[in-house]
This record gives structure tokens, C-alpha cells and sequence, in this order.
């Protein structure tokens, strides 16, 4: 839920969407889109590298990430499963 609010006001504020020419537009959201592949690459390589099971690491990736934003960076400890 959290996500769908500010999907909406970043689709709001983004200034590509008041480009009033279509080819235009769609020009500047295609390198948009380009750039943000090429940014992602190394972390492919990472990944390939990294993880057995490519689901679950990106899966535990991506929770460890929602919790760090829902704390605002200070999330609690996780309990320690050999503790008595």
C-alpha cells in the first residue's frame, strides 16, 4: 500500500509526463529505462556469482531493503535462533 501511494505521486511529479510531444516523450523514457538496465548490470554479475538459488537471494534482498525503509534506516535486531 505504501508503494502505491508514492507510485502515484512520483508518476505526478515527474516532469517527462508534461512533455506535451509524444515522440519526445517516448524518447526520453525509452533512456530512462535504458540507463536503468545499465545501472542494474553489475548487480547481475553479483548475483550470478553470489547466489545458488537466484530467487531466494533477490526475495531476501528485497525484504531486507523493506524493512530498512519501514524503520527509517533503523530497523530492530532479528532474534538470535542459537540463543537459549
Amino acid at each position: 500500500m505504501r508503494d502505491s501511494a508514492g507510485l502515484v505521486l512520483d508518476l505526478y511529479a515527474d516532469p517527462v509526463g508534461y512533455v506535451d510531444r509524444v515522440a519526445v516523450r517516448n524518447s526520453l523514457v525509452g533512456t530512462r529505462l535504458i540507463s536503468d538496465r545499465a545501472a542494474l548490470l553489475p548487480a547481475d554479475k553479483v548475483i550470478e556469482e553470489a547466489a545458488l538459488d537466484k530467487y531466494s537471494y533477490i526475495r531476501d534482498a528485497y525484504l531486507q531493503m523493506r524493512q530498512y525503509k519501514v524503520y527509517d534506516g533503523n530497523p530492530p535486531r532479528s532474534p538470535d535462533p542459537d540463543a537459549p
